[in-house]
């Protein structure tokens, strides 16, 4: 790939220790940050420009405003959990706002992709067996315990993806960005060889645990196939590299949307195509 690539995103690394949220932090700073009063984002993030990089910068100055009371008191990991949790209530408010105002339909996209991809990371670095907590809690806190569910499956899907591709040799795998996720639809890119991937990751509840399909042309029906085919020639042009799309759905547990056990069957529906 080359350097500007690179150079603007963030290689996948994979860590065998995960941290664990203190017990203290569970007991008497989280509920906190479910109860707290937020304040929309101010309107010029996404009045004055469209520049996604630019509207997340935004988004986070905010978000550091709103967490200004907490700093010193959380872990790195820890921070991240409540970054996340501000990101699904801000997400939340704007659509309750209504999505027919585009300010509110775009800091919709930003809150949303932004929720999605730092949980996925969180999910990866985070003990396992806090899992089920954080998404627990969630349900039970969240004015849209629907669309926290939904999101949450969709983190899922995609962590559990880049840990089946940190499986394959020679698999350099690069987290989109937030240009990439919000107005490209993709969620990965993979290098292998001398061939570029953008992947889109999504989630269903079905019993065959990831399936992966190479979208050589555009189709006519599928959605989902023509937005990763939209989507990669889009980024191609943008990046000056001919992606290949790939699309990969992730099959969920309706009772344990937060299960990332990987199976073998996953690792090698994706080295059949890369």
């Amino acid at each position: 790939m080359l350097d500007g690539f690179v150079l603007s995103h963030r290689l996948a690394l994979f860590q065998r220790d995960r941290a664990r949220i203190r017990d203290n932090v569970i007991d008497s700073l989280f509920p906190a940050i479910w109860q707290m009063e937020i304040s929309p984002i101010p309107e010029n993030v996404f009045r004055n420009s469209r520049e996604a990089h630019l509207q997340v910068m935004g988004v986070e100055l905010h978000i550091a405003e709103l967490l200004n009371g907490f700093v010193g008191s959380l872990t790195p990991i820890e921070r991240r959990l409540f970054e996340i949790v501000l990101l699904h209530r801000l997400n939340c408010l704007y659509s309750c706002l209504g999505l027919q105002n585009p300010i509110n339909h775009r800091a919709v996209v930003i809150t949303g992709t932004m929720f999605q991809d730092r949980l996925a990371l969180q999910l990866l670095d985070m003990d396992e067996r806090q899992h089920g907590w954080m998404f627990v809690q969630g349900q039970r806190n969240s004015k849209m315990s629907h669309e926290w569910t939904i999101q949450f499956s969709g983190a899922c899907a995609l962590a559990r993806i880049i840990q089946a591709l940190g499986c394959i040799e020679t698999a350099r795998v690069y987290l989109a960005n937030i240009l990439d996720d919000a107005d490209f639809g993709i969620d990965l890119f993979v290098s292998r060889g001398s061939r570029d991937f953008a992947i889109s990751v999504k989630s269903q509840y079905t019993p065959t645990p990831m399936t992966v399909a190479h979208v050589p042309i555009r189709p006519l029906q599928d959605n989902n196939e023509r937005n990763i085919f939209d989507g990669s020639r889009l980024a191609g042009r943008h990046y000056d590299i001919p992606f290949i799309p790939l699309l990969a759905i992730v099959g969920r547990n309706g009772n344990q949307p937060f299960d990332l056990t990987l199976h073998r069957e996953d690792v090698e529906a994706l080295r059949r195509w890369l």
